[in-house]
């Protein structure tokens, strides 16, 4: 007889479990349990997947049109940024020299940074594969967290489910990118995601205005803990004392070029390059990717500490990796489609 699927583990297992009690069966249970419990998750995600991005699903490792937004590996929303060329960097402090710069390859990019939700879903896979990296993660070990372990499972805190997430090192974050078949955008490719042919001075475009952002001048509510600490303490709380971070997506008008939200303001967000001067030539410079070793990983974008000088769409700094973390700073990925993939589906800009 033609023994299909998993039939003859199910017949094994049934008659051990007939034969055999006590912790050695509650061990072989839970493993066969979490066994099943990620075959269900695989599918279930391969099926949101191809429900998200259509009959043929994984669309972001094609190219894609002006204007269209697709959920990637992640389910997180992203953008198509073309290539193309423009002048990077300016003449303010922490913004230059200017270089001429080619963006060689369209690339997808993550709509919004990386919540907490879509953070505490990557530990808890890695959790189920038996990483215990999970356990040990900076976001995770940073006071206070908004991500918290319960009962061998990672939850977010009450009403921080679409909020950023914070305290990431570069190398959790690289992680986070690479676990899904990402990578952390160049230096170049976010600021060009950002900025644009047109080299807008911020996101959205040439004038300052603090309501279309997360900033000094416009905060978000603070976490809840320190809401929490003030009223334990005693003490009136003003709702305009101690805020920070807002939810992504927010600020639907801060959109950039290609309809990336939040590149100005709440969160900086980490790089792949080392942080170094841009080279001094007049030549064009073809996918630049920083330096090979340097002081630190690059941030770009401002936060919700930032006013508007540090919010420009050119300003960077950096921080020291691997195990610098800060609550100030976050991330978003990229995926760039293989150029065999580019050379067959060639849409227009």
């Amino acid at each position: 007889m033609e023994i299909k699927d998993n039939s003859l583990l199910v017949v094994l297992w049934s008659d051990f479990k007939r034969r055999v009690s006590g912790p050695v069966e509650t061990r072989l249970s839970r493993w066969w349990n979490a066994r099943r419990a990620r075959r269900r998750a695989g599918q279930a995600l391969r099926r949101g997947l191809g429900a998200a991005n259509g009959p043929s699903g994984h669309l972001w490792r094609t190219p894609g049109e002006l204007g269209q937004v697709i959920a990637g590996p992640t389910l997180a929303s992203m953008v198509w940024v073309p290539d193309g060329e423009f002048l990077m960097g300016d003449d303010k402090p922490g913004g230059g020299p200017t270089q001429k710069v080619c963006i060689s390859n369209g690339f997808w990019l993550m709509k919004c940074l990386v919540t907490n939700t879509q953070y505490a879903q990557y530990l808890n896979k890695l959790i189920e594969s038996g990483h215990n990296r999970a356990r040990i993660d900076p976001v995770v070990m940073c006071e206070p967290s908004d991500i918290v372990l319960e009962s061998g499972h990672y939850r977010t805190l009450e009403d921080r489910d679409k909020y950023p997430v914070v305290g990431a090192t570069w190398q959790a974050a690289h992680d986070y990118a690479e676990y899904y078949g990402l990578r952390l955008p160049t230096e170049a490719e976010w600021e060009w995601a950002a900025r644009g042919p047109e080299r807008r001075i911020y996101p959205w475009g040439d004038c300052w205005d603090a309501t279309r952002c997360c900033c000094s001048e416009n905060q978000g509510r603070a976490w809840h803990w320190e809401r929490k600490q003030y009223v334990e303490e005693g003490d009136s709380w003003d709702e305009t004392e101690v805020t920070y971070t807002s939810p992504v997506g927010s600020f639907p008008d801060s959109a950039s070029w290609r309809g990336a939200l939040g590149m100005a303001g709440n969160l900086m967000e980490w790089c792949e390059d080392w942080f170094g001067d841009y080279p001094d030539s007049e030549a064009t410079v073809q996918d630049p990717r920083g330096r090979l070793q340097g002081e630190g990983r690059v941030v770009r974008g401002g936060n919700c500490f930032y006013g508007e000088d540090e919010c420009r769409t050119t300003n960077r700094e950096h921080h020291p990796p691997p195990k610098y973390s800060n609550n100030s700073v976050g991330f978003r990925c990229v995926y760039t489609p293989k150029p065999e993939s580019v050379n067959r589906h060639r849409p227009g800009h």
